[in-house]
């Protein structure tokens, strides 16, 4: 298969990560969770209820912003392609 055919039928998952267990990010995650058990002991049901909202919203714009990156990532390395191409057609 190529890769637009595996892109195309999810066997390449460009949003998806695998975290090393003790990486930074994995410190990171475990901290927010123990932040997010310890803060919502101390919430009375409306106040969970608007920090829910709050979690929703901010999941929603970092799906925004992750996709925006991905995109301009893309673009960006897509542009280098195309000049090395340009430059190695130049040269023979």
């Amino acid at each position: 298969m190529t890769a637009l055919e595996d892109l195309w039928y999810g066997n390449i998952r460009p949003g998806e990560r695998t975290i090393r267990r003790g990486s930074e990010l994995d410190n990171l995650l475990k901290l927010l969770c123990q932040n997010e058990d310890d803060l919502m002991q101390g919430l009375s049901e409306k106040q969970k209820e608007t920090f829910e909202k709050f979690k929703d919203c901010q999941s929603e714009i970092t799906d925004c912003l992750e996709t925006e990156a991905f995109i301009s990532g893309f673009t960006i390395a897509t542009k280098f392609m195309v000049e090395v191409m340009a430059t190695s057609l130049n040269t023979v």
